[in-house]
């Protein structure tokens, strides 16, 4: 294909997703992840250290305000690098 893609519909929710380093240490570093959300909607937090194999790592959270904030510790010796995607259940 070209790279070009064409939305069909209306699109009524355009999500954002902020991650905020919280603590570092040598061994661990936590996240605060802030992602605007649909009240009453349920969401998932998601890692993987290769953009192919993805694993829940927190869920469901039902949205109760238009932002969900929730923080995530990970180990740096087993994720020296890490991905984070947020997915509507």
């Amino acid at each position: 294909g070209t790279g070009e893609y064409t939305l069909a519909g209306n699109l009524t929710f355009i999500p954002t997703l902020d991650i905020q380093p919280s603590t570092a240490a040598q061994e661990t570093t936590t996240l605060k992840l802030i992602f605007t959300s649909i009240p009453g909607e349920s969401y998932r937090i998601e890692s993987s250290s290769d953009l192919l194999n993805w694993q829940q790592i927190t869920g469901p959270i039902v949205a109760v305000n238009s932002t969900v904030e929730e923080s995530f510790t990970y180990d740096n010796n087993l994720n020296p690098r890490l991905f984070l995607r947020v997915r509507q259940e």
